[in-house]
């Protein structure tokens, strides 16, 4: 993710270039541009930037919502929907979405800088506390073939995961697949997978005689700087800071 890159969703140019400005002077590379469904998914993957703010209204088949829906079920990245749009029928459709915030248009410089320094602050430390977390499927709440699931990451944590392997073992569509894992963990499968991998590295990296790139293989990361990349985003330092702290407690 790329810490100081700002996607900006707009079809405006002149709302575009307000926002641009404002968040310009706060260090960040603010894109626009970026007017469509189809332009906002592809900029989302290519840059995976810190945060994507969203008009709702596109004047397109597909708007906002769609993206933010997308932005749901991908997990990796905070939305803040700036619109002004406050119908109870668009208020309902953004709520499904669970967006980290909502800006209505006009709105003062100050309102937007706000929101964007704490839903990104937010965002970080959220992904932080989920390594902290015990991950067990001993709850009984969750439904039996979701705990499978759950032991199957558990079992693989060697190998890459990918998500259409977890929804394959269940009969459940992978949309239905996201909702419901995301509503019993939190979590979207990925971050979930991925937390899980970081969890189990801290008893590796306590040991200084296994090599960094091995740990990072063991754990079916591509390599160590894909390793590096998960660790520093999950925990907020990186693998040899908390090899470290281990021999200086």
């Amino acid at each position: 993710m790329n810490k100081k890159t700002i996607i900006l969703v707009e079809d405006n140019p002149e709302n575009a270039n307000y926002m641009q400005t404002i968040l310009t002077k706060e260090a960040f590379e603010v894109i626009t541009g970026v007017a469509t469904y189809e332009q906002a998914l592809v900029a989302i993957n290519e840059l995976q930037p810190i945060l994507v703010l969203i008009d709702i209204q596109l004047n397109k088949k597909k708007d906002g919502v769609d993206i933010g829906n997308y932005l749901l079920e991908l997990g990796t990245t905070p939305f803040i929907y700036v619109s002004s749009c406050t119908d109870p029928e668009n208020i309902e459709r953004v709520k499904a979405t669970r967006p980290y915030g909502f800006l209505v248009k006009p709105f003062k410089p100050i309102d937007l800088t706000t929101t964007v320094a704490i839903v990104i602050s937010n965002f970080k430390y959220r992904n932080i506390e989920i390594t902290s977390k015990n991950f067990t499927s001993n709850n009984n709440h969750i439904p039996f073939v979701l705990q499978q699931v759950i032991t199957y990451i558990d079992q693989n944590l060697d190998k890459k995961i990918e998500v259409n392997q977890l929804v394959a073992l269940t009969n459940w569509e992978q949309r239905n697949f996201r909702r419901i894992f995301m509503k019993y963990l939190l979590f979207s499968p990925y971050q979930y997978v991925i937390a899980l991998k970081i969890e189990r590295s801290l008893s590796l990296l306590k040991n200084p005689e296994i090599p960094m790139n091995q740990i990072a293989l063991e754990l079916g990361f591509k390599n160590y700087s894909n390793f590096f990349v998960a660790f520093k985003k999950n925990r907020n330092e990186t693998p040899e800071d908390y090899r470290n702290k281990q021999f200086f407690k």
